[in-house]
């Protein structure tokens, strides 16, 4: 499964002439991908609340939680929205629309299980995006 995410990670990432974004997009990439992430966050959530319940161990829950099977994952896969969004009015919009810009900023946390360590939220403000500028100002005013 890796090595096909690391494929459309790759494939997102060419620039014109070879850019490959827009018809990516128009097949569903952004949405699916929106989603496989939804559904991850979901799932870990789980397995960390099951291991946590079962163990008690801080330590040993993330020892486990690292070694899972999502570990690393996540990374690819916002690693596709990240490049199919960049200075791409619409694919940004999509990803707004689909709630998947406070999905990846919500992986910006300092913690190992999350990928975005080194990601600021000014760099997803997207400054030629004022949409995506005011959700991103309504998900700070939330946190």
């Amino acid at each position: 499964m890796m090595s096909l995410v690391q494929y459309f990670g790759v494939l997102t990432s060419f620039v014109p002439p070879f850019d490959l974004r827009s018809p990516l997009q128009s097949e569903g990439l952004v949405s699916i991908v929106i989603e496989l992430l939804k559904t991850l966050e979901r799932a870990d959530e789980l397995h960390r609340a099951a291991s946590t319940a079962e163990h008690g161990s801080e330590e040993y829950r993330t020892a486990r939680f690292t070694s899972s099977s999502t570990y690393g994952l996540k990374r690819e896969l916002i690693r596709i929205v990240g490049n199919m969004a960049y200075r791409h009015r619409a694919t940004q919009d999509e990803v707004r629309s689909l709630g998947g810009l406070t999905v990846v900023l919500g992986h910006c946390n300092l913690d190992d299980n999350n990928p975005c360590t080194s990601l600021t939220p000014e760099h997803h403000a997207m400054p030629w995006n004022e949409a995506s500028s005011l959700a991103l100002a309504r998900w700070h005013a939330a946190a």
